[in-house]
């Protein structure tokens, strides 16, 4: 959601149901947070499952070694 000057703000489903609803029903992009993924892409992978993969974008906050493995 955005605020009055444009940014983005929180809107918690279990704050607000019915904006929440409204918001993830729209045309408007909606950005989410999800609290827990080992890195596996596994709850993208879910969503695009569900909503469509030209609607989902998975961002990474680690970095990958040569390995393959996550690193610092």
């Amino acid at each position: 959601m955005r605020d009055g000057a444009g940014w983005l703000v929180p809107l918690r489903r279990s704050d607000d149901p019915g904006r929440w609803r409204e918001a993830v029903s729209g045309s408007d992009p909606v950005v989410t947070k999800v609290e827990f993924d080992p890195g596996t892409g596994w709850n993208a992978a879910l969503i695009a499952e569900i909503t469509g993969p030209h609607r989902v974008t998975s961002v990474g906050s680690r970095r990958i070694s040569p390995s393959g493995r996550g690193g610092t």
